[in-house]
């Protein structure tokens, strides 16, 4: 499998909702005394998870801002990224834009994400993008799009599906990623190792595994967090 995902920072830990960009584009945007946040069915967002084909790339000349249009055959939205300063403790100077450097066109991606607005346009600040060349991967994706589907028209009892791709829950990857705890600074490969019993060699192939299935966000070196 040829693949390459690049995270950078993520503020909070949080998963996104499974939805379709038809749906997001649906939504409204609500002001409360806190300040303004995304709304579905009136119920706030934080995250959203997308996955669809990139229609377009765009990078600016002076690589301050980019953005990408993505496709999930319900409709299209934009990502938008803007060139970033922040620094991590590694001291390592991190730019949003390095999520895109390598998406071309075509691309099937899977994209975790805040839903923003500008000018009257709904769009996705994105905290990871990864990109799928798994065929079996985007009919999991799509099957569970269907699951929810069903669900919302009362043909599905809520029980039969949760909405996460467990795998072989015996399987080493399984192990590895049940013991990610919510807190990155406890989710270095020394203590994952300790807590699993995996040698850390290993364990990086894992890890590896988990970050392209978009199971795993990696918010600075050599820390990990479950999406």
């Amino acid at each position: 499998m040829n693949w390459r995902s690049v995270t950078v920072r993520v503020k909070k830990r949080g998963s996104g909702n499974l939805i379709r960009i038809e749906k997001i584009n649906q939504g409204k945007f609500i002001e409360a005394p806190t300040g303004k946040f995304f709304s579905l069915n009136d119920k706030p967002v934080l995250r959203v998870r997308i996955f669809g084909i990139v229609s377009s790339v765009y990078i600016n000349e002076d690589r301050t801002y980019g953005s990408l249009t993505i496709d999930d055959g319900s409709d299209t939205i934009r990502l938008k990224l803007w060139k970033g300063k922040l620094q991590d403790k590694d001291g390592i100077v991190r730019n949003d834009l390095d999520m895109i450097d390598n998406i071309t066109k075509g691309m099937i991606i899977d994209v975790l994400g805040k839903v923003k607005e500008w000018e009257n346009e709904i769009y996705i600040n994105p905290e990871g993008i990864f990109k799928q060349d798994d065929i079996s991967w985007e009919i999991h994706r799509r099957s569970k799009l269907f699951e929810q589907d069903f669900d919302e028209m009362g043909m599905m009892d809520s029980s039969e599906t949760d909405g996460e791709y467990k795998g072989n829950k015996d399987s080493k990857l399984e192990i590895v990623f049940n013991s990610l705890v919510d807190n990155q600074e406890e989710n270095t490969p020394a203590l994952i190792s300790q807590r699993t019993g995996i040698d850390e060699t290993e364990l990086k192939d894992l890890i590896i595994k988990l970050q392209t299935e978009g199971r795993v966000l990696n918010p600075r070196p050599g820390f990990y967090l479950k999406v």
